[in-house]
């Protein structure tokens, strides 16, 4: 499923301090709550080739069924502003986004899966262009891209080396770029599972990423989530129940606004 959406000017009065912007809302009813990880009955195929179970989880040899969450992963992008102050962009009551954004505008994408296993984050410059390689990262599990149920990672992650956050930064012209997210519940052979040596980057095919999207039998849907800015994005498909691939296109304005130049790392 893909999600479209440009970033809008935010507001001078919006959000929370940088400190409380990550955090997750405690409110809502029970049965929010209780869907984000009921139990259904799933059946578990032989493992797809280039596949390794989760960690401490025994190979498959033949197809099974188990009480088991619908893979879900919550997303949610924030942006931040000169005063330190963030909007949620991306979350409306219809779950359409009509904004723009410009490369002044510092955006990090919080994710939080359900369950745990393998989480992968891929920028692309264009929807058919190879990507740049997000998650897993160094400032994360050692590099590795292993996951953890309930916790939330926030992408680009803390530039520990300057003691300062990062941001997404775009570049000065107009344009579409696309991240893709992959959740899934064994680790998959065909992207990188673990983050490059410092300083370098990892590039990811866009064959690659599609040809993952067409062998998969996943069914989307997309609900607003127990955060009060955060939105679910559910594989539904109780008979193969493996991943999740999410596509989110950003729409970039590509000039700056007036009192600064584009900022980020």
């Amino acid at each position: 499923m893909r999600a479209v959406f440009n970033f809008a000017r935010p507001a001078r009065t919006l959000g929370l301090m940088l400190g409380a912007a990550l955090c997750l809302s405690a409110a809502g009813p029970a049965a929010a709550q209780n869907r984000w990880d009921d139990k259904v009955v799933i059946k578990r195929p032989e493992s797809k080739p280039g596949r390794k179970p989760a960690l401490r989880q025994p190979a498959r040899r033949a197809p099974s069924t188990q009480r088991a969450a619908l893979l879900t992963l919550q997303w949610r992008v924030l942006r931040f502003t000169d005063e330190g102050l963030r909007k949620v962009v991306g979350v409306s009551d219809d779950l359409s986004i009509n904004d723009t954004f410009s490369p002044r505008d510092r955006l990090v994408i919080a994710l939080k899966p359900n369950q745990s296993g393998y989480l992968y984050v891929i920028r692309q410059p264009s929807s058919g262009g190879d990507g740049q390689l997000l998650f897993p990262t160094r400032n994360y599990n050692g590099g590795k891209n292993y996951v953890v149920k309930d916790q939330e990672y926030v992408l680009p992650s803390d530039c520990s080396d300057f003691s300062v956050p990062c941001w997404l930064n775009f570049p000065p012209k107009p344009g579409k770029e696309t991240l893709t997210l992959v959740f899934s519940r064994d680790q998959i052979d065909e992207l990188p599972n673990s983050a490059p040596p410092a300083g370098r980057t990892q590039t990811v095919g866009a064959a690659r990423l599609a040809a993952l999207a067409a062998a998969s039998e996943q069914k989307l849907t997309r609900v607003r989530g127990l955060s009060i800015d955060g939105i679910w994005v559910r594989n539904t498909n109780a008979a193969n129940n493996e991943e999740i691939i999410e596509t989110l296109t950003l729409n970039n304005a590509g000039a700056a606004r007036p009192g600064g130049a584009a900022s980020g790392n």
